[in-house]
């Protein structure tokens, strides 16, 4: 599916294609040719667009989301690289992000992962770097609420449980892949993360006890 109306959640025919294209919603028709054309102009805009930076992938977002389908690759891949950009501006990386680029990143990456879960879940890469991008903000958004709004240490740890099932699976998703690549470098990373974060839950066990770790 490439576009969808402006204004309502319709679904577009899709055979055969080189017919005119019509939404099942509101029956509006638009020849194969305007469709092409619209493809094409976002195309070229994402190709000029300015690479690593946030703002440029939300405008994108801003300005095509309207005619776009939520799923389709063009908007799908700027989200991939948007998911991954927040905090990667800031020296102090997630703890320098806003709550709410914080909840858009958290947004994302739970999006994504459903999405190739359901497309590609055989695809290790992609699914272990989301899952470690999750697992980050999902720590941080769990400590700002505690020093913040006083969670109470059950909930701290529950969350803390969620990012170290995350951490888990990337690190194994993504065991395999050359450290001279990015996500290889993730994965370093991941089984450091895994052993601070089970020093810190055990620190928390300690104080709490119940469930196990």
């Amino acid at each position: 599916m490439a576009l969808k109306h402006p204004l309502l959640q319709g679904t577009p025919e899709e055979t055969p294609l080189n017919s005119e294209w019509r939404c099942h919603t509101c029956q509006v028709m638009v020849p194969v040719s305007e469709v092409l054309e619209t493809l094409e102009k976002v195309g070229r805009y994402l190709s000029s667009m300015e690479k690593g930076e946030p703002r440029s992938c939300e405008r994108f977002q801003e300005q095509f989301e309207n005619i776009l389908h939520p799923n389709h690759f063009y908007l799908t891949d700027v989200q991939l690289a948007l998911a991954q950009l927040y905090g990667q501006d800031c020296p102090e990386g997630l703890q320098g992000v806003g709550d709410k680029d914080l909840q858009k990143k958290i947004k994302l990456c739970r999006k994504l992962l459903t999405l190739v879960d359901h497309l590609v879940p055989s695809e290790n890469r992609v699914r272990g770097v989301l899952m470690f991008e999750l697992h980050a903000v999902v720590a941080e958004e769990a400590r700002r609420r505690a020093s913040r709004d006083g969670m109470n240490p059950g909930e701290f740890r529950d969350r803390l449980l969620e990012s170290k099932r995350l951490l888990t699976n990337a690190a194994f998703l993504l065991q395999y892949e050359p450290e001279v690549l990015p996500e290889g470098k993730m994965a370093v990373q991941a089984r450091k993360n895994l052993e601070d974060l089970n020093i810190l839950l055990q620190n928390i066990h300690v104080t709490i006890g119940d469930s196990p770790i």
